[in-house]
Order: C-alpha cells, then sequence, then structure tokens
C-alpha cells in the first residue's frame, strides 16, 4: 500500500485531509511514450519521510509550449529526457517545517501553511541546512550572504550549485513538470476562484494519484533553474540556463491562491512582474527535491548545449573598482569546446556567453571600441601555420572574416598615432630559442577598418608575439626566453633563462609582464625560492626586474595580459594538476589578485576597458556610489528607475513636464509624443507616491529650472501600498541615492566625473521579459486580455490607517508643487473597460464603490482632473489599444500621451 508520510511531525495530521491510495490503484499516465501499462511512476520514499520517488529515469517530458500566444520564455516546446529517478516533496514546505530546519517557532495558526514570502535565496538555505541535518552534503556553496531587515536572504556571493551533490536542493523545472504532469488538475485545486485570495492548509484539496498535492495551486514554487531560452530540440538531464541573464531571472512553477484557474498550467514559467532569486512575494513558496544529477546539461541562450559552465566570481562593481568603469569586457577560450567566451560588466548580473563556431580560437584580443574581437589557430608555443580572424563579439549572428595570409598567430590591438586602428600579428607562434629559426620568421601590422582588413605591413625580423610599442621603439617576444628589439638592437633579457607569456604595457611605460620557471631570479630580486609560474614577474623598458607578484596560495599563474591602459594584469590560475581552473586579475598597484571567473579550462584571458569612461582618477567622485541607482538586490523596477535617473541627469535644463507613477503611466505616457513641453516620464514599474515625493523633493525641485507641470497618476490601489514594498528597498540597496542626499543632492555644484559616472553605471535588460526597450519605454500591441482581479477588494476599506498614510504623502506631493508654482494633473489611466462588470476598479482593486470615495476626496486638492479611464467607459476599447488588463499598448500610448498633450497646452 502506498502511502504519504508529512515531514517531520506530520504523520498523525494526514488523515484529516486524505486517505492512502490502493496499491492496485495505477497512475494516470501522462503523454509519455512506450511506457508499459503497468509502470509505477512513483513510490513512497521511505528514506526521506514526505517525499515521493519518482521514476523518471528513460522517460521524458516535454517544457513549454508552441502557442503562439505564449511568451519567449515559453516557448518553442522542448523535449527533456531523463537517465535518472529523484525524489521530491509530497506537498509545499510548512510554516512548521521552515522553522524546525531554519530555528525559531512556527505560531499554531500558520503551522500547516505553506511557507511563503521566502526569496529564491530562502529555500535554497533551507536546502542546505536540511542536508546538513540529515547527514548529507550541501548541494549550494558560496561565500557570503546579505539578509534584509525582516530576515530574508536577498543576495549570495559566488553561488554555484552541484548537482552531481547528494543533497536536498529545489527541482529543476523539468523535474517539476514531470512529477505534475503525472496528475496534473487545475479544477481541484486552491486558485482565484475558490480560494478567497488566501492560502489554505496543505493538501486540503487531497492528494493526487501520484501522491503529490498542491502542484497546481496555493503558492506558486521556486524550483532551481536560472530562466533561460528554449529550442526544439532534445536534451537529456536539463538542469536550466547557465546563468541567469542580464536580471539573474529565476523560473516559478504551478499556480497560487491568486491565480485565474485558466492561467494555470504546466508551461508557465514565471509571473506577471520578473522574478529575480530576491524576489518576495505572498503566494510564492516552494518544495524540496533530493538526489544527484547524473551528467547535467545546461542550455545557454545561444542554444549550445553544455556539461559544464564558467561562473562569473567578481560583480560588475568589483571589476569597476579596479578599472574605474563598467564599460570592461573580459574574452577567453573556453578549452573544452575551443570557442571563445566573454563577460559583458555593463550588466548587473553577468552572464558568461559563448561564441559557437568551427574555428579552434585562442589568444583572442577584443578591439579598442570593444565590439570585436581578434583570435587564431594556434596557442603560442605552437609552431606552424596559423589562421587569423576578426568577429563580432556577440554570441548571436557573430560575422567573422579571415585576414587572406598564409600564416599569422597572436594577434593585438593598436591604434596608432594617425588614428588607424590596426592589428600587431606574428607569422609564427613557435618558441623563439633557437635565433636563426626565430628570425626567419617575422612581425606585421595590418589596418582593420569597415569590417575588412588593409594590406599588411612587415615591421620585424622575427615574432615579437608580447607586443609592439606605440612608438615601434620596443617590442618582446616571450616563448621560450625573454626577447626584445629596443631602437634597432636586439637584445636578451632576463639573463637568458626561461620565460613565457610576455606582454607589453599599453599605458605607455614599456613595461613587460612575464613568467619564468622557478630558476633564481637576477641578484635574488624576489628573496624567496618558488615553483615554475608562482611569480608574475615585471620589467622595465630597459629589462630591469622591477617587481613581482606572488599567485594566490595553492596556485601558479598562466597567460598573463596586460589590461589596456592600467595597471592591471589579467591572467589566468592553475591548479597543481594542471587545471586552468580560475581567471585572475591582479592589480600592481597594491599586488592583490581577485578572481573575475571560474570553469574547467579557461585559456588566453583578454580584459578590454574603454579608457575614455573611466573615472577612476576623479577623487571627487566615488565610483562605487556615484550613480548606483541599480542594484542587483533589488527587483526589475529599480533597473526602470535607474534608466529615468540618468534621463533626469543629462535632461534637466531643458525638462518642463514631468509624470510619475506606476508601470501604467511608464507605458502609457510617451515622452517624444509630447509638443507642447519637454516631458520627462519618471515613472517605473511599482511606482508609488513615497518614491513620487522623494524624487520631486530632493531631484525634481532641486534641479528643473523650467518645471512647470507635474503629471501624476492616480491608481486607486496605489493608496493601500506602503513604503516598505517598493521604495523604501530601493532606498536601502542602490547606494547612489544615499551618495547624493549625503552630498545634499548637489544642490551647490555637480562635481566633475559624476555623469559620467551615472551613465556608466550598469542597466542591465531582459529579453526574455521585457517587451520594450529603455529608449521608448513601449508596449507592443496584443489585447485586453479578461479584466482579472488579484487583489481581495472587500478588504479595501478607505479608512484603513495605510490610505491614511498615502493620503498625508498625496497632500505632501500638492503642496510642494504649489509653492514651486508647478501644476499637478491627477491622470487616470485607462484599463480593461470590462472591469465595470467586475465590481472592482481594476486588477488590484479596490471596489468600484470604495473607489469613488476615494477620489472624491482626492478632487477636494489644487489639481487638475484627468479622467481618461471614465469608469470603463473610456474610447480606448480597441484591442490594439491594449497590452494587457492593465496597460496600454504604444498605440494606447500615444492616444494618451497626445491628450494629456493637449490638456497641458490649455493650461
Amino acid at each position: 500500500m502506498m502511502r504519504i508520510f508529512r515531514q517531520f511531525f506530520f504523520v498523525t495530521f494526514v488523515s484529516l485531509y486524505w486517505a492512502c491510495t490502493d496499491s492496485t490503484e495505477k497512475l494516470s499516465q501522462p503523454n509519455i511514450p512506450n511506457v508499459p501499462e503497468d509502470y509505477d511512476y512513483t513510490e513512497n520514499d521511505l528514506q526521506h519521510l514526505g517525499m515521493v520517488k519518482v521514476h523518471a529515469a528513460g522517460h521524458s517530458v516535454l517544457l513549454g509550449t508552441n502557442d503562439s500566444l505564449s511568451t519567449s520564455r515559453e516557448h518553442p516546446q522542448m523535449k527533456v529526457e531523463f537517465s535518472y529517478d529523484y525524489s521530491i516533496s509530497a506537498h509545499e514546505v510548512t510554516h512548521a517545517e521552515y522553522a524546525e530546519v531554519m530555528g525559531g517557532a512556527a505560531d499554531e495558526i500558520n503551522r500547516f501553511l505553506p511557507i511563503r514570502n521566502v526569496t529564491y535565496y530562502d529555500a535554497i538555505l533551507m536546502a542546505n541546512r536540511k542536508s546538513i541535518k540529515d547527514g548529507f552534503d550541501t548541494v549550494y556553496t558560496y561565500s557570503k550572504k546579505n539578509h534584509n531587515a525582516i530576515g530574508n536572504c536577498i543576495n549570495m556571493a559566488d553561488l554555484v550549485f552541484h548537482p552531481e551533490v547528494e543533497g536536498y536542493r529545489l527541482p529543476t523545472e523539468a523535474e517539476w513538470v514531470y512529477a505534475a504532469s503525472l496528475d496534473f488538475v487545475p479544477e481541484n485545486s486552491w486558485n482565484g476562484g475558490n480560494s478567497g485570495y488566501d492560502l489554505h492548509d496543505y493538501c486540503s484539496k487531497g492528494v493526487r494519484s501520484s501522491g503529490l498535492c498542491d502542484m497546481e495551486g496555493n503558492v506558486k514554487e521556486w524550483v532551481n533553474d536560472w530562466l533561460g531560452f528554449f529550442r526544439d530540440t532534445t536534451v537529456e538531464n536539463y538542469v536550466g540556463a547557465p546563468d541567469g541573464g542580464s536580471l539573474g531571472e529565476r523560473v516559478l512553477k504551478g499556480g497560487s491562491y491568486r491565480d485565474d484557474i485558466a492561467n494555470i498550467n504546466l508551461y508557465s514559467r514565471g509571473d506577471i512582474y520578473t522574478v529575480t532569486s530576491s524576489t518576495l512575494a505572498p503566494y510564492v513558496g516552494f518544495r524540496l527535491a533530493f538526489g544527484p544529477i547524473p551528467d547535467p546539461v545546461w542550455l545557454s541562450e545561444n542554444g549550445i548545449a553544455t556539461s559544464s559552465r564558467v561562473f562569473p566570481s567578481a560583480t560588475s562593481m568589483n571589476v569597476r573598482t579596479k578599472t574605474g568603469t563598467f564599460h570592461s569586457k573580459l574574452a577567453f577560450r573556453n578549452e573544452t569546446s575551443g570557442n571563445i567566451s566573454f563577460i559583458d560588466y555593463m550588466n548587473g548580473t553577468l552572464s558568461v556567453l559563448e561564441i559557437p563556431d568551427t574555428i579552434d580560437s585562442y589568444h583572442p584580443d577584443i578591439s579598442p571600441d570593444g565590439s570585436k574581437v581578434a583570435f587564431c589557430t594556434k596557442a603560442e608555443g605552437i609552431p606552424g601555420n596559423s589562421a587569423l580572424y576578426v568577429r563580432d563579439l556577440k554570441a548571436v549572428d557573430s560575422k567573422v572574416v579571415r585576414l587572406d595570409v598564409e600564416s599569422a598567430a597572436i594577434p593585438r590591438w593598436n591604434v596608432t598615432a594617425a588614428g588607424d586602428t590596426v592589428i600587431v600579428y606574428v607569422t609564427d607562434g613557435g618558441t623563439n630559442d633557437d635565433m636563426s629559426v626565430w628570425k626567419s620568421q617575422s612581425t606585421w601590422l595590418v589596418k582593420f577598418a569597415g569590417g575588412k582588413f588593409g594590406k599588411p605591413e612587415k615591421l620585424f625580423d622575427g615574432t615579437y608575439n608580447g607586443g609592439v610599442s606605440d612608438d615601434r621603439k620596443l617590442a618582446v617576444s616571450g616563448a621560450r626566453l625573454l626577447r626584445a628589439w629596443m631602437t634597432d638592437k636586439d637584445s636578451l633579457w632576463f639573463g637568458g633563462k626561461q620565460a613565457c607569456n610576455a606582454s607589453l604595457s599599453k599605458d605607455g611605460s614599456k613595461r613587460t609582464a612575464f613568467l619564468d620557471f622557478g630558476e633564481k631570479t637576477d641578484d635574488n630580486f624576489v628573496g624567496e625560492t618558488y615553483r615554475a609560474h608562482e611569480r608574475l614577474l615585471i620589467v622595465d623598458s630597459t629589462g630591469q626586474l622591477i617587481q613581482s607578484v606572488k599567485a594566490p596560495e595553492g596556485y601558479t599563474f598562466d597567460h598573463v595580459e596586460w589590461v589596456s591602459k592600467t595597471n592591471l594584469v589579467v591572467g589566468t590560475l592553475v591548479t597543481p594538476s594542471g587545471n586552468h581552473s580560475k581567471i585572475s586579475l591582479t592589480d600592481l598597484n597594491d599586488s592583490s589578485t581577485i578572481i573575475l571567473a571560474e570553469g574547467d579550462e579557461l585559456w588566453h584571458p583578454c580584459l578590454w576597458v574603454n579608457p575614455d569612461l573611466s573615472v577612476n582618477g576623479n577623487s571627487s567622485v566615488n565610483i562605487d556610489s556615484a550613480g548606483m541607482y541599480y542594484s542587483d538586490r533589488l527587483p526589475y523596477y529599480s533597473v526602470e528607475l535607474r534608466v529615468k535617473m540618468e534621463n533626469f541627469w543629462t535632461r534637466m535644463d531643458s525638462v518642463t513636464a514631468v509624470a510619475m507613477g506606476s508601470s501604467r503611466t511608464l507605458f502609457g505616457l510617451y515622452e517624444k509624443q509630447f509638443k507642447s513641453v519637454n516631458m520627462l516620464n519618471m515613472a517605473y514599474s511599482s511606482g508609488d507616491l513615497y518614491g513620487a515625493e522623494y524624487l520631486l523633493k530632493n531631484y525634481m525641485f532641486n534641479h528643473l529650472p523650467r518645471f512647470k507641470y507635474l503629471v501624476l497618476e492616480i491608481s486607486p490601489d496605489m493608496f493601500w501600498r506602503s513604503a516598505d514594498e517598493s521604495w523604501n528597498p530601493i532606498l536601502e540597496h542602490a547606494v547612489g541615492y544615499a551618495y547624493d542626499a549625503n552630498h545634499n543632492f548637489w544642490m551647490d555644484s555637480i562635481p566633475d566625473g559624476f555623469m559620467e559616472a551615472v551613465k556608466d553605471a550598469p542597466k542591465p535588460i531582459s529579453v526574455l521579459m521585457h517587451p520594450y526597450d529603455f529608449e521608448n519605454f513601449l508596449l507592443p500591441s496584443t489585447s485586453w486580455y479578461t479584466p482579472d482581479v488579484v487583489a481581495d477588494t472587500m478588504a479595501m476599506k478607505l479608512d484603513d490607517e495605510i490610505v491614511g498614510v498615502n493620503m498625508k504623502v498625496f497632500a505632501s506631493i500638492v503642496d510642494m508643487c504649489k509653492k514651486h508654482g508647478v501644476t499637478v494633473v491627477a491622470l487616470v489611466i485607462p484599463r480593461h473597460a470590462g472591469y465595470k462588470d467586475t465590481g472592482a476598479f481594476g486588477m488590484y482593486g479596490p471596489s468600484r464603490s470604495v473607489t469613488q470615495d476615494l477620489f472624491d476626496s482626492l478632487q477636494k486638492y489644487d489639481v487638475v482632473w484627468m479622467d481618461e479611464n471614465k469608469w470603463g467607459k473610456h474610447d480606448y476599447q480597441d484591442e490594439s489599444m491594449g497590452y494587457n488588463m492593465d496597460h496600454l499598448s504604444y498605440i494606447g500610448a500615444y492616444k494618451l500621451s497626445e491628450r494629456v498633450d493637449a490638456k497641458l497646452k490649455k493650461l
């Protein structure tokens, strides 16, 4: 007989809700081919109480959908095969279970409710804690974590998922869907139609024949995967994307107590809002899985399936602190695939992208403008013909062109005094210890412009693969020996001892970085014995040793290269077994080394820095704070506001009107459509009155000399929101606002370098989630869909304390505007006309009667009232006007913008 047990002390609670299934009762069979009729898909996991053993080995499941109306993150449909079995919790983790593992006491009222308002980080911390408690290794590792004021984990540094480890973890999306598909019945779930918009005790809707419950409702569930693209292909043991893309997005599965039953399905992967690891929501919880995943496969953004990953170790801020700019890119050879991979540090949350190709790629070097990468087909020290290519530095549609010569190796970009972009290369990348052989090869220069090579020009006899100075008076070579060409004279540096990986600096100092083989250095310069490549050595323009830096403990250096126009050297770190497992960045100012990336075999790194955007030398601006209006600890809406803050600073002298509000205003008012005013739309998703008051008081009134009109969104649900929901987290984690406050919001003067820092700060965008761009903030024309209500409108009363707080903030905004001679236009934005038949004003309520009382109260203030919604009787009802039930499409935005513009013109 199959029995399902509650984790820990809940066995006695089982009979209150559901009975055991008989062993003769077969599970409802999902759409899985070639399965015997009597196959048992699941069984009780007696080793891990409260879990169901899922027999997935040899079977498959379909992820996503081919429905043309689905989002880009949900299609095309992809087949996933399993070579293993796994266990999964019979139900969502409850308050009592969470408290039992994490410490603390679950109150008696909530003990049987699913835990909610937990981040992805909270969920994996519990998984780790439970693994330790039950005597297993932890599946997740990290170096440090951060918590918010109420105890949620909101950030983890160096987080790595180890699928090969046997322990507790979150289920993968494929595991979750396979288990759910065994018996998925949305009609028998706690959903928006029967839940009263609140949680219910676990399994109180019964248990499926699979032994699982609440897969369809109660709370949405975290799964383990980063959100990534699907492909029309078959993948075995799929574990998601290798990273979270530019926004660090995660996957949510299942329905919740607030979802319309029509929207509960197996293929949905998220929420109405962007989901990141730090997302908190009252309708999101999780269940656990157990068991190692053999031979896991990640699917990258460009569709490459890989069984190994490269992890970015340093954050964009770490790199900015060293280089002075976020405008940095790291390119390197992935030795496992033979392809070039790269990281763009302009993205706040980093993604490692790989350029797929059949060309074996060595020694990548990024062009001076950061848009292209040159590479060759043979490594340093390997003689023979090599081909030289230049390609676009992007993962998709990377166009490539080859230099038409017999052999070219180890390319290095440069810009001549005349402004020409050129590549210096050698005809052979072999060793230089045999003088006659080495001299028979040569060093060349070729211009590159307009995507084409020019005519090659010979520079020297001998292959100076370590670089040539701008004035061509110094060239270095370092494969076996450290050779130099110094103003028409050949020199042998470093006492003729063995050396390699020579790299000439690019800052005009003519220093050379190189590695040796642990021999006694000239005049005992280092002062201690060391292993081969354990020291990074630096010589001056004459070959005299001036500095050495020891590799981090347990590693040696390899593949060292100077970072353009800096005092930094990038390289790889090698384990005692010879694995190039890390890419390092060494700061010669203090001899410190940080780790940029980790993986299996990472070769030939090149770190490009845009020197024109570096603010490292400006002592009046703290580059770790200035312009930092976004943080990867925040939800996606802070990215939108970060873009708006840059617009504010760059346009402040010309702005005459400002719009503020939530995503309805963000997408509903198009700045370029305004003719009578110079409109600055400062609205952002989840925007509220608190943020509007703060921005007006500290930025708009201080720096907009021509400010005349404020268009303020009036959405009734905003009056039931607390500052802790969106605005306070922004102030807490986006340090740019605190930096401005500490400098009196720059009322006296804006320092040199500040505007550059603002423009330089990261502003990642998700191609998976966002159907708009940061230039226009316009949504596509889809339809108004159906008027969904996700709030308990009857619980929203006008005399609620939070409404009184927001009324005071509204009054403060109106009062400030009056004192500064700014006219307030209170704008009610159109939403689905069908809400007039629901009893609710909109998606988030409140009731229409309460809304009327609220509007009556607001119109008593000194504002110009502009109601474009008209209680649903508006003229925006054409389907082309809507993006969804709550937002206008670009067509609707054009219309609304023209009307607001006409209103302002009359004023």
